[in-house]
């Protein structure tokens, strides 16, 4: 009988139990949002990593090619990737899209860069899983070119503006390098192409161009009969950003990518 008093003196008393629970709990809730940002700056690091690989591959290809740079995205149909960085259209209602080419690697795989870049996984941000909708999955690629690195000249709300900036076609013709992008992180609702298309016409705004994932949280001016234009009201109509979106692997909102190009 005695052995027996002394082992159930042992045992945790329910109050006791509870007191450790509780305090389990709490440290589990200091913890967690701890975690939950280490998290987040992993998924930035891993998309910086991306982006650096993938320009790492952009510099081969020009290496290869006697300073000739890849070309800009098309738009156009997956036979086409022997003449593009990134064939095809990703989002539903425009371009050659079919159902599924949101998924489908192929379209930048066997373009130029393809071969370079060796894994689909580098053109994504892996933070990015917004499902754009009428889309069967997330989009396979987060990424787009320049439009100024040979793409093509975009001066639409001001066709007169002088002097037209200059369509980079060779690396050699690339000057100041550490003020130029190549690849940026595009918004999802405007995402479709390769091409990040910038209007260099006007000093400001984003109303003719596609979005970068990060821009300063104020309303944008929506040009009239842009293309983006129903993108733009979107941005405006809606939040500024959402937990999907990395801006480290951005330019800063005080230089947005549009600044970054200077008249040749």
């Amino acid at each position: 009988m005695a052995l027996s008093n002394k082992l159930a003196r042992r045992g945790f008393t329910l109050i006791e139990l509870l007191v450790v629970i509780a305090i389990i709990a709490i440290l589990a809730g200091m913890l967690l949002p701890a975690l939950s940002k280490a998290k987040e700056k992993a998924l930035g690091t891993k998309c910086m990593s991306n982006n650096k690989q993938l320009q790492l591959a952009w510099t081969l290809y020009h290496d290869d090619f006697d300073s000739r740079i890849a070309r800009g995205g098309n738009g156009a149909a997956i036979t086409t990737t022997n003449n593009t960085w990134c064939a095809g259209w990703m989002r539903p209602g425009g371009g050659v899209y079919a159902a599924g080419d949101e998924t489908n690697t192929a379209y930048f795989m066997d373009a130029q860069l393809g071969r370079y870049a060796r894994t689909p996984g580098v053109f994504k941000c892996p933070s990015d899983k917004f499902k754009y909708p009428g889309t069967v999955d997330v989009f396979c690629r987060s990424v787009s070119m320049n439009n100024w690195m040979n793409g093509s000249a975009r001066m639409i709300a001001n066709p007169a503006f002088t002097p037209v900036p200059r369509v980079y076609q060779r690396s050699t013709e690339i000057s100041n390098p550490t003020e130029k992008y190549v690849f940026l992180h595009e918004d999802p609702n405007t995402i479709d192409d390769g091409y990040f298309a910038v209007d260099m016409s006007v000093p400001s705004g984003w109303g003719s161009d596609n979005l970068p994932t990060a821009v300063p949280t104020v309303s944008m001016t929506c040009a009239e009969n842009s293309d983006e234009n129903d993108a733009c009201r979107a941005y405006n109509a809606g939040p500024q950003a959402d937990s999907t979106r990395v801006a480290a692997s951005l330019p800063t909102a005080k230089s947005p990518a549009r600044r970054r190009i200077t008249p040749a």
